[in-house]
């Protein structure tokens, strides 16, 4: 009784923090992102029936409601991005029921969680650009708490455990294990996000400018150091983006250099300025190709057993409680891992509908952001991140960013409205 009320209480303050404020919404998703290494699982909020329930659980149903009681709202400022959501999210429904007839209630909703996470996080995106209306200056503030939360995190988690790699392990709780790298891949793709911001407003000259300069330096530096080699992966496209835009033309060329040099030139020169264990550490990253091979052999897997599925399945996917399970013909095993691919697993569990739905919805956020966010290049390129880093990981707990910002859309509808009246002829009386 007493974790069934202390999950509808976290489900009511979920609620209120989703629609109140983009700032108390952003921070309930940092909250789930900065304890990850250390709850590798998330925040458990209680057991119920045999079920535990997490604080992303409660996130989720919370931005689950919000979009579903005010889609007609959401509809009339994003009709074609909320109608795919609705498909994608009808796909999920199909999916999740086929599951519970195949294979029970508690495994197939276990299973589904993850696809949830990112599905509602895309919902609570759509509802913050077209409710709460979230400003530029907003995100820039929430991105100098992240930058400064997840560098100190950073540094705790190596003074405590020491600077190691994927490969070592430690004890985290009874049943956990974290490897020594001092940032999980979401924390790093978080951290590369809110550096971004960061670096587009010490652009534009604003207030506080060297800071954000600094901050922004700090968290490139943390990305190095987390050896996420996937987030390394979003960060150079990010600087190369950077060339399309006259004003940071000069900068992207500058961070191409210096990401060329650390990719090409350093391990050359053996890391010299640095103490030996981060030396070693850094060289054995950038240049271990285990991790990499491991997974893309799975994906061939995958693909291999998807496309032995029957038509039915192809078309909507394995419903979920399915199982990973596949034989590793490469090392001769049987394994249970996802494939750490969020496209093939939408392949897999929702069929070629889910993914070409998928498609169309970020090519439409894409858009959206394009052509009502004015100044903010940072806002489309977090997005890019998200689906670079997506090949790589399901990212079940990305900290989701509005499709446009309220001040930056009403300084552009200002323009327009100007311009419009200095060619309306002035009335004399």
């Amino acid at each position: 009784m007493a974790g069934l009320l202390l999950v509808a209480i976290a489900l009511f303050l979920c609620i209120k923090a989703l629609s109140t404020s983009y700032k108390y919404g952003y921070m309930l998703y940092f909250l789930t992102v900065i304890t990850i290494w250390n709850l590798p699982d998330g925040i458990n909020l209680a057991t119920i029936a045999g079920a535990n329930i997490f604080l992303s659980d409660a996130i989720s149903v919370a931005a689950m409601t919000l979009y579903i009681l005010n889609l007609a709202e959401l509809r009339n400022k994003y009709r074609n991005l909320t109608l795919v959501t609705n498909l994608i999210f009808a796909t999920f429904c199909l999916s999740l029921f086929r599951g519970v007839l195949a294979f029970g209630i508690q495994q197939s909703v276990n299973e589904s969680r993850f696809f949830l996470y990112v599905l509602t996080s895309m919902m609570w995106a759509i509802f913050c650009s077209a409710k709460l209306k979230p400003s530029f200056s907003e995100t820039v503030l929430l991105s100098r708490i992240s930058v400064a939360g997840l560098v100190v995190l950073e540094g705790l988690n190596i003074f405590l455990h020491g600077f190691g790699g994927a490969t070592e392990y430690i004890q985290i709780g009874q049943d956990g294990l974290a490897n020594l790298r001092p940032l999980v891949s979401v924390q790093a793709l978080s951290l590369l996000a809110a550096s971004t911001v960061l670096t587009f407003n010490a652009l534009g000259g604003k207030r506080n400018a060297i800071l954000d300069w600094s901050l922004a330096f700090l968290g490139f530096v943390g990305i190095i150091f987390s050896q996420q080699r996937s987030v390394w992966v979003a960060t150079l496209m990010t600087f190369l983006l950077l060339l399309f835009n006259k004003k940071t033309f000069f900068l992207g060329v500058g961070l191409v250099l210096a990401a060329a040099s650390v990719l090409f030139l350093v391990p050359l020169a053996d890391l010299t300025v640095l103490p030996t264990p981060f030396r070693d550490q850094l060289v054995s990253s950038s240049s271990d190709l285990a991790t990499y091979l491991a997974r893309t052999g799975s994906w061939s897997q995958y693909l291999d057993s998807y496309y032995s599925y029957s038509w039915v399945d192809q078309l909507l996917g394995k419903p979920f409680g399915s199982g990973w399970g596949r034989y590793d013909g490469l090392n001769n095993l049987w394994v249970e891992f996802n494939p750490h691919n969020w496209y093939i697993t939408i392949l897999l569990r929702t069929g070629v509908v889910g993914l070409v739905l998928f498609a169309f919805h970020y090519l439409q956020k894409i858009w959206a952001t394009y052509k009502k966010t004015a100044g903010h290049g940072s806002l489309l390129i977090t997005q890019l991140q998200l689906m670079v880093f997506q090949n790589f990981y399901p990212a079940p707990w990305q900290i989701s960013y509005p499709i446009d910002y309220g001040d930056s859309l009403e300084k552009k509808n200002n323009k327009v409205q100007a311009g419009a009246d200095r060619a309306e002829p002035i009335a004399k009386d």
